[in-house]
């Protein structure tokens, strides 16, 4: 009698740590009807980053549990990327009066040598300008260091604090061996956009910038023909891209 009491008594504690685990899943919400969690998995960190797969870790928000699972890469947030600052537009409407049906316009302006040259030579990543189905995508990670100017130079302006920052500029992007341009217009405010590159922040001040700050990374210069600027690192909304034929002149006929 006495053992059949101790098994009794312990069957009967079993009984109770059981029921009591089962009435804590119910409270939880994570009893799905077997005494086992209901899980609902939040993610909590990833490693993937914007360009490569990484892990995704997550957290059961009814106990404890945590699982691991393979990632995807993020992508580029649209403007200047919050994640790595890479500047990215996509979905562009584009103007093309010019009937150019070019698609790829992979060559900018070179501050240093004062001639067009690839993309590729001088930003680095996998830089981009193409236009698919009337709409531009430009994909611009910061540019090479033998690439950058002092930023006196890019302003022709000596009152630049401070005076040491290097950076980059560009206005239009053009295609390989014909004179046919992209740049954004916003005619509504008949304003124009261009890409300004601060190796830090920096301040220009003058008549024309007027106590202007350029924040470290890729900055959008909005201007007007009035000479009424702006800076910012949000895109500025109504802008298109016009594709413009701007062949250099002719040379003078000799008599």
């Amino acid at each position: 009698m006495k053992n059949a009491n101790i098994i009794s008594q312990t069957a009967l504690w079993k009984i109770l740590v059981t029921g009591f685990a089962v009435i804590a899943l119910s409270l939880t919400g994570c009893d799905n009807g077997n005494g086992a969690c209901s899980h609902d998995w939040q993610l909590s960190s990833t490693t993937s980053t914007c360009t490569a797969a990484g892990q995704d870790s997550f957290d059961c928000t009814k106990c404890t549990e945590t699982k691991q699972e393979p990632g995807t890469a993020l992508g580029h947030s649209n403007g200047i990327c919050t994640r790595c600052g890479v500047l990215r537009l996509s979905g562009i409407t584009v103007i093309d009066e010019e009937g150019s049906g070019v698609i790829d316009f992979g060559y900018i302006w070179d501050l240093n040598n004062w001639e067009y040259k690839p993309l590729s030579d001088l930003i680095t990543g996998t830089p981009k300008a193409q236009i698919v189905n009337e709409t531009m995508t430009i994909e611009l990670d910061a540019p090479k260091t033998e690439a950058m100017i002092l930023f006196s130079e890019i302003c022709n302006n000596d009152d630049v604090t401070p005076d040491d920052v290097k950076g980059f500029y560009m206005y239009s992007f053009k295609c390989l061996d014909i004179f046919y341009y992209a740049r954004l217009y916003n005619e509504d405010s008949e304003s124009s956009l261009g890409f300004y590159y601060a190796e830090n922040d920096v301040t220009v001040n003058d008549d024309y910038y007027d106590n202007i700050t350029f924040k470290k990374g890729w900055n959008f210069f909005v201007y007007d023909y009035n000479e009424n600027i702006s800076v910012t690192q949000t895109f500025p909304s109504g802008f298109k891209v016009y594709i413009i034929y701007d062949p250099p002149p002719l040379p003078p006929i000799e008599e």
